[in-house]
């Protein structure tokens, strides 16, 4: 009985140990080059932008740090390889920092839970399709930025379809890589309010089943810098 309770919690500490190699560090870096990027394509876009670029840019850059824990738990999601599952319960065990609901908010939904300000959203089950995460309020500032907090620790982006409706409002779907874990699609979604009754919306989903999309064909690019922060 001894033997049989150590391996247990031998198991345990193990698979929390693995779990907690998983979050991805912000690489060194990142900041400065976030910074530098930022500046630069506010500027591209006006050229009084040099006068304000670097107060917005560090900004903005609070934002990657206030993502970071909707990123690792849409990170640490990942199956490790293309077509594995990642079975509903396992995966609620992984994300220990979500406050997971006795029953989902929806039909649609086989889970759901809060993180922080950040509504999660499982679809799928007995094997999770995808994870989302989502924040609404009125007249507020967007404050995430989980697109810059992925690219800040090394995760290859790439833009597959943007669209926007307006300063401050767009979609942007991305082709994602990191190293030791499938490739996935990533749908972004910002809306800042235009009024101050207005609700600002930021979500993000992430693709479970471990297959890349296809980038094919011409796409529609969005150029407003305040669109892509």
């Amino acid at each position: 009985m001894c033997r049989l309770l150590f391996s247990l919690v031998l198991g345990a500490c193990a698979s929390a140990a693995a779990f907690a190699q998983a979050s991805l560090p912000v690489l060194s870096e990142a900041r400065a080059r976030f910074l530098g990027e930022c500046r630069q394509a506010h500027v591209a876009h006006n050229a009084d932008a040099a006068r304000w670029a670097d107060e917005q840019c560090m900004a903005e850059w609070s934002k990657v740090g206030a993502s970071a824990a909707a990123t690792d738990a849409l990170l640490s999601a990942l199956p490790a390889a293309p077509g594995e599952a990642v079975p509903l319960a396992a995966l609620r065990q992984r994300l220990g920092g979500v406050r997971w609901s006795a029953k989902p908010a929806s039909r649609q939904l086989s889970a759901s839970g809060q993180l922080g300000k950040l509504a999660v959203s499982v679809t799928g089950t007995p094997a999770a399709k995808t994870l989302g995460v989502n924040w609404m309020e009125a007249g507020a500032e967007v404050p995430f930025d989980i697109i810059g907090a992925m690219r800040a620790r090394g995760v290859e982006l790439t833009e597959i379809a943007c669209e926007e409706f307006g300063s401050g409002e767009w979609q942007r779907v991305f082709a994602g890589r990191v190293p030791g874990r499938a490739p996935f699609r990533l749908e972004v979604a910002q809306r800042t309010a235009p009024v101050a009754n207005a609700n600002s919306y930021y979500g993000a989903t992430i693709d479970l089943s471990g297959m890349l999309p296809a980038v094919s064909g011409p796409r529609q690019a969005c150029v407003n810098p305040s669109n892509l922060r």
